[in-house]
């Protein structure tokens, strides 16, 4: 009986994603079932800095004399009018406030 419930379940979300697409933050396209937010191709696309891996890096060195931190990063480059600003934007804009990456609620967890 769960079975035929689960599939019904797909059957009908899958019918709902044809009238009410789930589509890529980034660039529009439909994202799959296994997609949030934005699709892998802009995933794999994004500009990522790599900062985390490096100590004194330019994050860290606009700081350096203002208040004492310890670390700071950026997980990838902002370009003005580039796809990814929407995400930006969507990340600021998030119930809550909530600006976190990973497995968290109401949080964009980012394929890696």
């Amino acid at each position: 009986m769960k079975r035929i419930l689960t599939a019904l379940n797909d059957y009908l979300q899958d019918f709902s994603s044809l009238i009410y697409p789930n589509l890529c933050i980034c660039c529009n396209e439909s994202l799959v079932k296994q997609e949030q937010h934005f699709c892998t191709r802009c995933a794999i696309g994004l500009p990522r800095t790599y900062y985390h891996l490096a100590s004194m890096n330019p994050v860290e060195q606009l700081f350096w004399g203002r208040v004492k931190i310890e670390k700071a990063t950026s997980f990838f480059l902002f370009q003005k009018g580039s796809k990814y600003q929407k995400l930006l934007h969507h990340l600021v804009n998030m119930p809550h406030g909530i600006v976190t990456v990973g497995k968290f609620p109401n949080c964009l967890t980012l394929p890696m």
